[in-house]
């Protein structure tokens, strides 16, 4: 009886140290929009130094995406999708982590493309020709000049 109880300590201690050597933790997150609605098909990718290559994951419908068996370390996490600016975050992994994301709206963009010529130039209009060609006249100083028993004023302005 004693050598089965030593042996099944044995084997006890054997599993929790293998479990701590082979542990793997996890990064997973829901990602919302501003309004707090799940994003559907977003682009999660995940890099870190212990990673030989970027974790890409899509989100399901439901927001969610999960990247399990990751050594402890530092990540980062970028989430893309249409429509949205995209979000960067680091992560300092040691167990699992789930991050609650949230995606801004992306600045409206319009480009407006013009394949026609005019036929003719801006401010060519006859009448804007002649006065911008002849000049507008010449320049006169007009003085306004009003006095009363206690004070006397002037303006003075340049007029054409």
């Amino acid at each position: 009886m004693r050598i089965q109880t030593a042996r099944f300590l044995f084997a006890l201690a054997l599993c929790a140290c293998a479990a701590t050597i082979i542990r793997a933790d996890t990064i997973s997150g829901t990602v919302k929009d501003p309004a707090g609605q799940l994003v559907p098909n977003a682009q999660v990718e995940i890099t870190g130094d212990n990673l030989p290559a970027p974790i890409r994951l899509t989100t399901g419908p439901d927001g969610k995406f999960s990247a399990p068996d990751l050594k402890p370390g530092k990540y980062s996490v970028r989430v893309t999708r249409e429509g949205f600016d995209p979000l960067m975050t680091a992560v300092d992994l040691h167990g699992a982590i789930d991050l609650q994301l949230a995606l801004i709206l992306a600045a409206q963009q319009t480009s407006v493309k013009v394949t026609a010529k005019s036929s003719g130039y801006g401010n060519s209009d006859p009448l804007y020709v002649q006065l911008r060609n002849n000049g507008l006249g010449d320049t006169f100083k007009v003085e306004i000049c009003r006095s009363d028993s206690t004070s006397a004023a002037c303006i003075s302005r340049l007029a054409r």
